[in-house]
């Protein structure tokens, strides 16, 4: 029987060490692809938070991963033309994602929340000074497990 409790405690830290080299590895500065800032950030957070903004006028996209701690993208200073769309992957573990967005962007959240939750804390946009070009789309994908992606403007 104290056989099997061990066997169960070494698979699970494993199971975590595996996770943990994945993020470090995947968000090393040196690899090919890293974009520490621009047109598509990349954050991290193991256990910690982690921060940027962006001021792309061509903004396509990000990926954040959040496990036990938080990350927050502020594009409330990026761009994008009317009608494209950008898309941001989203891996969230007992954690959060905030993402702010400017006004009149749309968001179209397809992330899939399992024991957390996706909540948008914009106000409405008005009507008024909408125009009739196509606003830009962000597109939120991903995983959420036991976490939460919140929207802000």
């Amino acid at each position: 029987m104290a056989d099997q409790k061990g066997s169960s405690r070494t698979t699970w830290l494993v199971i975590a060490i595996v996770l943990l080299g994945a993020v470090v590895i995947g968000n090393w500065p040196g690899r090919r692809g890293f974009a520490e800032a621009g047109d598509h950030p990349r954050l991290a957070a193991l256990m910690g938070s982690s921060q940027r903004a962006s001021e792309s006028k061509a903004f396509t996209g990000a990926e954040m991963t959040a496990m036990m701690g938080s990350c927050v993208l502020d594009l409330t200073r990026a761009a994008m033309a009317s009608g494209t769309e950008a898309t941001i992957d989203i891996f969230a573990m007992m954690g959060s994602v905030t993402i702010r967005v400017p006004d009149g962007w749309t968001v179209d959240t397809r992330a899939i929340p399992v024991m957390g939750g996706i909540r948008d804390e914009r106000w409405a946009a008005s009507k008024e000074n909408a125009s009739d070009a196509e606003p830009p789309r962000l597109v939120l994908r991903g995983l959420v497990m036991m976490g939460g992606i919140i929207i802000k403007s």
